[in-house]
């Protein structure tokens, strides 16, 4: 940690400083941990102000703060459900989760390309390497059975993971014909964030907190505040910088606490 010696509105908080959320009006003690900050952060307090001259020449009889605000910039190390959904400015209920395990597909519809090849929605379940239950190929309606081996050739998994059928141009399938297929296959356990579906603003309760090497601790309340994407997640960038989430967080005054930001030097 380091107060600025250009400019002492700003405050440091070093990487490896913890962060930790919450609805407003949630005690210190209660907020939940988002993780480490991943970089550097500081803690920007900015003010503007309101001036009255009077007189010949003008003289300066009155001034007052017209605003104040509070913002920090953090980079969260860990890529986590509760980073995204803060970055994403989303509520828990916006997130959509999908239970993990197998799901039966009846009669997906598949045309073939002008090569004789269609790919299934979803790769097919496999034991062994092999597809279980055997998928069931039809035409539209499901009047007639394709014979694996003899109208088609299955192909598990290509080079990219999906699950293609072959017309053979000696089978009964027709050329660019539109097949009906049931199978199953395996969703893995994952979340939906959707991103512009919600056109209300979240604020939420965060605390930034440092600890010095002699025990003290800087921290940072911001107690009704706004959560927000700050620039990029950089996807495949090998190790930690491909597993971090930018936010900034935006102070947002609160007439209960009377104040935008809460900052302490706390013993230990």
């Amino acid at each position: 940690m380091a107060r600025s010696l250009v400019d002492s509105s700003k405050v440091g908080f070093s990487a490896g400083a913890r962060c930790f959320w919450g609805p407003v009006g949630t005690p210190e003690a209660a907020l939940n941990p988002l993780g480490l900050i991943g970089a550097d952060a500081t803690l920007n307090i900015s003010q503007t102000t309101r001036q009255k001259f009077d007189g010949q020449p003008r003289l300066l009889v009155k001034q007052a703060v017209e605003q104040q605000s509070a913002e920090i910039q953090l980079v969260m190390h860990e890529m986590t459900e509760a980073n995204l959904q803060l970055a994403l400015g989303l509520e828990p209920a916006d997130l959509t989760t999908f239970t993990p395990g197998d799901v039966v597909v009846t009669n997906e519809q598949v045309t073939l390309d002008a090569n004789g090849v269609a790919a299934l929605a979803n790769p097919v379940k496999l034991v062994g390497g092999v597809p279980t239950p055997a998928p069931v190929v039809t035409n539209v309606g499901g009047t007639t059975t394709y014979v694996a081996g003899t109208d088609y050739i299955l192909v598990p998994r290509d080079p990219f993971g999906r699950t293609l059928i072959y017309r053979l141009a000696s089978g009964a399938i027709p050329s660019g014909a539109t097949l009906e297929v049931d199978y199953t296959w395996v969703r893995l356990g994952r979340t939906e964030f959707p991103i512009g579906t919600r056109s209300t603003l979240v604020e939420r309760k965060f605390k930034i907190e440092e600890e010095w090497t002699d025990g003290r601790k800087l921290i940072a309340v911001f107690h009704r505040a706004i959560a927000s994407i700050n620039g990029n997640i950089t996807l495949n960038a090998g190790g930690d910088t491909g597993m971090s989430v930018p936010l900034t967080i935006s102070a947002q005054y609160d007439s209960g606490q009377n104040k935008l930001v809460s900052v302490f030097i706390e013993a230990p």
